[in-house]
């Protein structure tokens, strides 16, 4: 969880240090070859980047396409109210800072759920305009969004968490989802650029077709999008694009 934009870059053939690596047999198996999410190093870098929205930030002229595409949904969102939002794996509060800046008029009652380690080291920081909790038991009974994006592909069971979500939430974008056209999902290794931060985790590439089904057990797909901006590293690992997908949930919306 808590990807921060851009991604991090993949391995050519001159770099095979780092990138994806492996086809494992479970998510357990690839987690016992890699370092984790859960650690200082990565914690560091994330607080980092919170301190360094918190001093100052101001949206830059020319906008990521990543941050275009969720404003835009945002948008068609918004009913003119306060925004309850839980951002799975938020990292740095990323969307919030640049969504808060993009449309003033958003009321953004932002919540990020991060690892422990995240959490913990974020939370020492002042003046930050969300909350930080590192276990879902913590949220609330019902947001309007939850957001998942760059984040599924990282939890152990991502089935079962979207089922989680979906029975506290008016609507679900799960965005940043690599994606393939075999009849089963692949879990890799991904090892990160050490400047990015150091580290590896496991992560999965979905099945179109398996992760289809699940979506459409969740409610109704709104929408769809592909995320253009991120295909050129996750294609070197196999998926053949990263989508983004509106949901409204059946349970959720109540």
């Amino acid at each position: 969880m808590g990807r921060n934009l851009p991604p991090p870059a993949v391995s050519g053939p001159a770099s095979p240090q780092y990138g994806f690596f492996g086809d494992y047999a479970s998510f357990y198996e690839a987690a016992a070859d890699s370092s984790g999410y859960n650690s200082a190093s990565i914690a560091l870098a994330i607080a980092k980047s919170l301190s360094g929205f918190l001093s100052g930030f101001t949206v830059p002229e020319l906008i990521d396409s990543r941050i275009q595409q969720m404003h835009s949904i945002f948008v068609t969102l918004d009913e003119g109210r306060r925004i309850r939002v839980l951002d799975i794996g938020g990292g740095a509060g990323t969307y919030y800072f640049y969504l808060s800046r993009l449309s003033p008029n958003f009321e953004l009652d932002w919540t990020i759920l991060e690892q422990e380690s995240v959490a913990s080291a974020c939370r020492s920081i002042d003046r930050q305009p969300f909350r930080y909790i590192d276990d879902l038991a913590q949220a609330d009974d019902l947001y309007d969004i939850i957001l998942a994006s760059g984040s599924l592909q990282y939890i152990s069971d991502p089935y079962e968490a979207m089922e989680r979500y979906s029975a506290r939430a008016r609507h679900l974008i799960f965005n940043r989802m690599p994606i393939h056209d075999h009849d089963r999902d692949v879990i890799k290794i991904q090892k990160v650029p050490p400047h990015v931060y150091e580290g590896s985790m496991p992560v999965w590439f979905f099945s179109e077709r398996r992760l289809l089904t699940a979506l459409r057990s969740l409610g109704t797909i709104v929408r769809t999008w592909d995320v253009a901006a991120d295909e050129g590293t996750w294609a070197q690992g196999g998926a053949r694009s990263m989508r983004g997908y509106l949901i409204r949930p059946i349970r959720g919306a109540r």
